[in-house]
């Protein structure tokens, strides 16, 4: 439990916005499949990506490294949560993104990109970090850090609702389910 509250407080809530406004307050500026049994996240970028193309549904990107305390914790203790499962497999094409591997590659706006640039091209300067794109295949948020379960799940809602098209800050989307 100390250890879960040391990546909670390791990951302060700060934002790093691509296009999604208002999503700043409460939460924190990131698929080799995940050896967990169950697992929703897909180890092919290129495969997911034309999933998620032919189901019309948005993409949640897991870029982490191996050796990733706080991404070892997002597995332990909030993937494997039933609820942020249930979200992710309803709503979401998971993909799990090991920023070391430069042999692996997925296709970004016509381009085949090792998995190493791919994370540079979209300015992940630390681990792990979430991005979200959304059902048009456009990126609209990176979240960076260790998120506890609930706090995932009001982030997977806020985007899967494209609460920020309609000018709806994150504070305000939370605030408004209490």
């Amino acid at each position: 439990m100390m250890l879960l509250r040391y990546f909670a407080l390791l990951s302060t809530v700060t934002v790093a916005l691509l296009t999604a406004p208002g999503i700043s307050s409460g939460i924190a500026p990131t698929v080799t499949a995940n050896a967990d049994s169950g697992s929703v996240w897909q180890g092919d970028w290129d495969t997911a990506m034309e999933i998620a193309r032919t189901q019309k549904k948005p993409v949640v990107v897991d870029f982490h490294t191996k050796h990733c305390g706080s991404c070892k914790a997002m597995h332990k203790y909030t993937f494997t949560d039933s609820e942020v499962k249930k979200r992710l497999a309803a709503d979401w094409i998971c993909i799990s993104v090991n920023t070391a591997h430069g042999w692996k590659t997925g296709t970004w706006e016509g381009k085949s990109l090792p998995y190493n640039k791919l994370a540079k091209h979209f300015r992940v300067k630390g681990v792990p970090t979430y991005l979200f794109i959304d059902s048009d295949g456009k990126a609209v948020q990176a979240v960076v850090g260790f998120k506890e379960k609930e706090l995932f799940c009001d982030i997977l809602d806020f985007l899967s609702e494209r609460a920020y098209e309609e000018g709806v800050t994150f504070a305000d989307f939370k605030e408004s389910r209490k």
